[in-house]
């Protein structure tokens, strides 16, 4: 992934999920009253995320950093292994102060936000530096959503983007995605919900990168991760569930 496809990775998480619509749209400093907007990135260094995926998906991280403006909140996630409360957890989150004047923000106001933009610069290369980065057996993606939902809960009146950088295969708790009939059913989903065991993602935009909606079994997949999104509260357009990302920001959320 260039710079350059990292750049309009940022195009779609702001034209796509944004609050205006289009990144031409947004100004650079929020208005007092404009609360910015909350990007959850959930990072997947499980087995199948190989060298070459993990790489895409710190430049593309990278790239979200480099765009945090004022009033914004950025969550970083480590995709969990097995359940939302397990030892070692890796998860970080800052939010950029908004100026008093958001017409003229200061020299101490560009500080603060450069010193969010280092600090989840220096968080994400420890994450992706981790000996264990590309060698996890299980993937919980479950479990990373409801620690997401608890970031969505509290936004403070913030929009908020949840970036998957994931092969959104869910390995752990006897669901295997990997296998032909391993993903689960509508029914299964909607059990889920009845049961209250869907996280609340309310209003939330979702972004994929790195799932293969190639063949049969990965048209299921993704089958399920819209239907899974959209009982959760939260909208996943077809256009935002991506293998790669190489060009033009499809419409938004809508």
């Amino acid at each position: 992934m260039t710079q350059r496809t990292a750049a309009a990775l940022l195009a779609l998480v702001l034209a796509g999920c944004g609050d205006s619509g289009s990144p031409s749209a947004r100004p650079a400093a929020a208005a007092p009253s404009a609360p910015g907007h909350q990007y959850i990135v959930a990072v997947d260094l499980s087995g199948s995320q190989n060298e070459r995926r993990r790489s895409d998906s710190r430049q593309a991280l990278d790239g979200i950093i480099d765009r945090l403006t004022y009033g914004d909140r950025i969550v970083l996630l480590q995709v969990h292994r097995l359940r939302a409360q397990e030892d070692g957890a890796r998860r970080w989150w800052d939010t950029v102060p908004r100026p008093r004047d958001p017409a003229r923000p200061t020299s101490l106001d560009r500080e603060r936000l450069e010193g969010v933009k280092q600090a989840a610069r220096s968080v994400a290369r420890a994450l992706f530096a981790t000996d264990s980065a590309g060698k996890l057996p299980t993937t919980d993606l479950f479990a990373t959503l409801h620690v997401a939902a608890e970031f969505v809960r509290d936004a403070g009146g913030r929009r908020t983007t949840i970036v998957m950088l994931s092969d959104m295969l869910q390995s752990a708790h006897g669901i295997e995605m990997s296998r032909p009939d391993g993903t689960p059913s509508a029914e299964w989903i909607a059990a889920q919900r009845e049961r209250g065991l869907l996280p609340r993602l309310d209003d939330a935009c979702v972004l994929v990168v790195g799932a293969d909606p190639t063949g049969p079994g990965g048209v299921r997949v993704r089958e399920f991760w819209t239907r899974y999104f959209e009982a959760a509260g939260a909208r996943l357009p077809p256009e935002h569930y991506r293998l790669i990302w190489t060009g033009a920001a499809p419409d938004g959320c809508g």
